[in-house]
């Protein structure tokens, strides 16, 4: 069994004008912005016909640091450091080490790919 995607980020340079629009485009509801970055927190669980009841995974978003904007979506993983390692054996690069969720037991890391995306990793 694959790992599952259970988080995603927006990264954008106009905080205001990007949380305006996904919550219109998409009914995603925007939660306020943290002291942490200027997070917040996006909740996908759709109220669709034609969605699954609990459908969905949270995002969040937040200015860009770069100025760039961009995606990334984070992959469940059962031991972090395995992960990254096999990651780097593969040819990726680490963007952001291994580092504690504020409030959460949960630890997350980012790797660059073989074409430079983005892509966190959760381990839990």
């Amino acid at each position: 069994m694959g790992n599952p995607v259970v988080h995603f980020e927006i990264r954008a340079r106009d905080l205001t004008r990007q949380k305006s629009f996904y919550s219109a485009l998409f009914a995603w509801e925007l939660g306020p912005e943290s002291e942490l970055l200027n997070y917040s927190m996006i909740d996908t669980n759709p109220e669709h016909r034609y969605a699954t009841p609990g459908a969905g995974i949270p995002g969040g978003i937040m200015p860009s640091p770069s100025g760039s904007p961009g995606l990334t979506f984070y992959v469940q993983v059962d031991n972090l450091e395995a992960a990254l390692a096999r990651a780097r054996s593969l040819g990726a690069s680490t963007v952001v080490p291994p580092t504690k969720l504020p409030a959460a037991a949960a630890r997350f890391a980012v790797i660059s790919d073989l074409e430079g995306n983005e892509l966190g990793l959760l381990g839990v």
